[in-house]
């Protein structure tokens, strides 16, 4: 490790559905020494179980693939979509994505298909480093949005990325977390203690 040069803390923690014995979410890492690049991507099936599993561990693979050959954002995400079966009833994909691309420490790039936009914080406050989206053109995902961001790390930064699994938490009642509770359980936890590891604050969202 060089000096200056910030350690990178990844990590994941999952359970699943309740009579189930596979995850319907999967997470992908590949680091890549020669480049000093960083990548971690979550995927998550629709339903549960072996289907959820198999979809989503497709699409992790594919996104795992295609950043790494720098493929461009819309195209490597228009052909995982298009190599993915949709739901013929709510003609979407059957898998959503998060990937996250961190080269040298020093730049994050970071790629939300469909699912909630990661929580990014920096000294115990929410960050927003400035989200933007591009719509697909192809004919089978012509619409459908892709956000993105890329920025300056700091050490001490944290990127927190999670399913709707969390966010719709508590759906159907007054509870219900939705992308901001998460976010501010993610706020209070660090503020309490921000020294946590990655896979601590992983189990305790």
């Amino acid at each position: 490790m060089k000096k200056n040069e910030i350690f990178v803390d990844i990590d994941h923690f999952q359970k699943s559905k309740n009579g189930q014995h596979s995850f319907g979410d999967v997470i992908s890492k590949k680091f890549i020494k020669e480049e000093n690049r960083k990548i971690a991507v979550l995927s998550d099936g629709m339903g549960s179980g072996i289907k959820a599993n198999v979809l989503a561990s497709l699409t992790a693979s594919m996104a795992v693939n295609f950043i790494t050959e720098h493929k461009d954002i819309s195209e490597a995400s228009e052909l995982i979509m298009n190599i993915l079966p949709e739901c013929s009833e709510r003609h979407v994909s059957y898998s959503t994505f998060v990937i996250i691309d961190i080269r040298n420490s020093e730049w994050a790039d970071i790629i939300v298909y469909d699912s909630p936009l990661p929580v990014i914080v920096r000294n115990s406050s929410a960050l927003d480093p400035g989200w933007s989206y591009i719509e697909l053109k192809g004919e089978k995902q012509k619409g459908k949005r892709i956000y993105s961001v890329s920025f300056k790390p700091k050490a001490g930064d944290r990127i927190i990325a999670f399913t709707d699994g969390i966010s719709q938490s508590g759906l159907g009642f007054s509870e219900e977390w939705e992308r901001k509770g998460a976010e501010e359980y993610i706020i209070k936890t660090l503020s309490a203690d921000p020294d946590l590891s990655a896979g601590v604050i992983a189990e305790k969202l």
